[in-house]
């Protein structure tokens, strides 16, 4: 199986793409939690 060198370019890009998205929306998303816990009274 021959796979031509811009389908790899492809390829990485999406990966890079798909792994930056998803640490930053991660990394948001436990600050967020971590707010909102803070934000909240404690009884």
């Amino acid at each position: 199986m021959d796979i031509p060198q811009w389908m790899w370019g492809m390829l990485l890009m999406w990966v890079s793409i798909t792994i930056g998205t998803g640490i930053r929306l991660y990394r948001t998303r436990r600050s967020w939690m971590r707010k909102y816990r803070e934000d909240q009274p404690r009884r």
